[in-house]
């Protein structure tokens, strides 16, 4: 389950070769051995030459380790909608999320995230067997910016009935992240007694300073059983939503 709806990518060590010279021998072999002593010196130049070349590369390949990204565009709607158009070589699918107002709910004041993703033949036009789709709607406490529950219901021909599944202990993810960074996302009771499990999420280098920030979950499938959800965002930078990804659904690079 999308933890983030809401209005929701590694290190080296350098080994600088050791290089024994020899000493002693006799007054026959001192040139054999200053030659030997000149070869070394040249090695132990083009080692620390070398070492210094690959530490400033790998320093400079690495530098994505030590960027923070923000999560805001990931976590927070509130300046403007979601949307984007993922595909793979036999379905498109079409995905939309926005905030709503804020309004009281169980008597907590909430902000509610309202996503539709609909799912169709490629090139099918018009309706095909293959169209699904679901609608749900995430409420975010406004006082903590957890999220407590969803109420999701989906369409594979006919609607099935809303579900209501409940945070076993609300969460919210970071406000920023780096690369390396991991943790676990709540489970949560739903009303049709079905219970979807702990998930979890990390951040992993997407390189040129992109950052993948990957979700795996436990949701609801279009005839509400329990199937598993991954989700990755590709943020640039300044967190900007580059990439998004569902399974096999992945939207091109902006």
């Amino acid at each position: 389950m999308v933890l983030t709806w809401r209005k929701e990518m590694k290190r080296c060590l350098f080994i600088v070769p050791l290089l024994l010279l020899g000493c002693g021998g006799d007054n026959g072999s001192s040139g054999k051995n200053k030659g030997n002593s000149s070869a070394n010196n040249n090695a132990l130049s083009s080692s620390s030459s070398s070492s210094s070349s690959s530490s400033s590369s790998s320093s400079s390949s690495s530098s994505v380790n030590n960027l923070s990204y923000s999560l805001a565009k990931v976590t927070s709607l509130k300046d403007e909608p979601y949307s984007t158009t993922l595909v793979n070589q036999t379905t498109v699918g079409v995905f939309y999320s926005i905030n709503q107002d804020e309004k009281v709910e169980n008597g907590i004041l909430v902000i509610p995230q309202y996503t539709r993703f609909k799912q169709s033949a490629a090139n099918a036009g018009g309706s095909s067997p293959l169209d699904k789709e679901w609608n749900m709607t995430a409420y975010y406490e406004v006082a903590t910016g957890n999220l407590l529950f969803f109420d999701k219901f989906s369409m594979k021909g006919l609607p099935t009935a809303m579900v209501r599944c409940t945070s076993t202990s609300p969460y919210h993810f970071p406000a920023t992240v780096k690369v390396g960074d991991t943790g676990i996302t709540p489970a949560f009771t739903c009303n049709n007694n079905l219970l979807l499990e702990q998930g979890s999420w990390r951040a992993e280098d997407a390189g040129n300073n992109h950052l993948n920030f990957a979700i795996k979950s436990k949701t609801l499938d279009y005839e509400n059983n329990i199937a598993d959800e991954n989700i990755i965002y590709t943020l640039d930078s300044s967190g900007k939503i580059i990439s998004f990804q569902i399974n096999d659904l992945k939207s091109p690079v902006n």
